[in-house]
């Protein structure tokens, strides 16, 4: 059935637009409202659309919706708050929403109320509200508690794709989280350079807390270590396709966790990884130990797609592993970033275009014109 996606969007980056996306009509949207299964709304919007929209909704001439993001966006003084206003289309619809986004700054209270205080039900009615949620995305710039956190991952274990952006653990989200590793720390401490023998098990589907996850993004997740935000999330998903984590600036990144969880062959499938940083401190041994891992499972060995690394310390040893013959690379890679990556030189870059049939975007600090020239001779 053919049905509508609508935008709402009323930011100057539109209305300033040579061709700007034009809003609907309220009396548009009445006559095929019942066709509509999607909004984004994005800057001002307009005193008429809010109550037609709640309306709509509770008398089921909209929907069922199955797509809801909120995009920076304000509501006029004197309506209804714009909080009560989210609240109230989530309330209506998340029991068939497959994909929810909101990108906003919010205070605590206000996303434990969006989170807990909706959710904090019976199992029954918390699976009817978010079973068909697939896709979620959350870049709030807020302070997360101990209890939202838990319901948020309790409640979203079906997803598929997950964004998470510009949170902050709060002191009782650390103080329960990182003891949970202090045991697999000194359970490992005799196992730490690479090579040896690790102690890390893959899980299984049912061992998993995001056992369908495929598609990950982290962004500026504070107050906790990327230690434990790679046990506690990315470890969790073996049917990882995507990693893209960028790490907050002062944190390192937990190279070596990483290193031994892809050499237990925990993301089996894993196509693209993505880490930026300020800069990213990862050797030049460790990222070529990444690349070149074989997995300690027989037939489980990943290949990159995509592989976005700027700002790093890829060199010689790195690009030797990503070039390698034995390792497939080559074959699959699609898109590679090494922006501002120094060590990388025109000759190297000259290389990869070279070796990589399939590469589609290639970013590179610089490429000398006499290497261009020589390698078409």
């Amino acid at each position: 059935m053919q049905w509508h996606h609508i935008t709402m969007d009323e930011t100057k980056e539109n209305t300033r637009s040579p061709r700007p996306l034009r809003t609907p009509s309220i009396q548009a949207l009445d006559q095929y409202a019942s066709l509509i299964r999607s909004f984004t709304f994005k800057g001002s919007l307009s005193r008429e659309i809010l109550p037609f929209l709640v309306n709509s909704l509770q008398s089921n001439q909209v929907g069922p919706l199955v797509s809801l993001s909120f995009i920076k966006a304000t509501i006029p003084q004197g309506v209804l708050s714009y909080w009560d206003f989210v609240h109230r289309l989530v309330a209506l619809s998340s029991s068939t929403l497959q994909e929810f986004c909101i990108r906003e700054s919010v205070n605590q209270s206000l996303l434990r109320e969006l989170f807990v205080s909706r959710l904090r039900q019976n199992d029954m009615i918390r699976r009817n509200q978010w079973g068909s949620l697939r896709h979620l995305t959350l870049s709030l710039y807020c302070i997360v508690d101990l209890e939202t956190w838990i319901v948020m991952l309790e409640v979203f274990q079906q997803l598929e794709s997950l964004e998470l952006g510009c949170l902050r653990m709060d002191i009782t989200v650390t103080r329960q989280l990182e003891p949970i590793y202090n045991i697999d720390r000194k359970q490992s401490e005799a196992t730490t350079a690479l090579g040896q023998q690790h102690q890390h098990q893959k899980l299984t589907q049912e061992q998993a807390r995001f056992p369908h996850l495929k598609w990950l993004k982290l962004t500026q997740i504070d107050g906790i270590s990327s230690k434990t935000c790679l046990n506690h999330l990315v470890a969790q998903s073996p049917s990882l396709r995507g990693l893209c984590w960028t790490i907050s600036k002062g944190r390192g990144f937990s190279t070596r966790e990483f290193y031994d969880f892809l050499k237990a062959g925990t993301w089996p499938r894993l196509e693209a990884l993505e880490i930026y940083g300020h800069p990213i401190q990862i050797p030049d041994h460790l990222l070529a130990a990444i690349i070149n891992v074989e997995s300690t499972r027989a037939g489980e060995q990943v290949s990159f797609r995509k592989l976005c690394v700027p700002r790093s310390t890829f060199g010689s040893m790195a690009m030797a592993a990503l070039l390698s013959p034995t390792r497939g690379h080559t074959k699959t890679l699609q898109e590679l970033d090494l922006s501002k990556c120094y060590q990388v030189s025109s000759k190297m870059a000259q290389d990869i275009l070279a070796s990589c049939p399939r590469l589609e975007v290639f970013s590179a600090s610089h490429i000398d014109t006499r290497d261009a020239a020589r390698d078409e001779a």
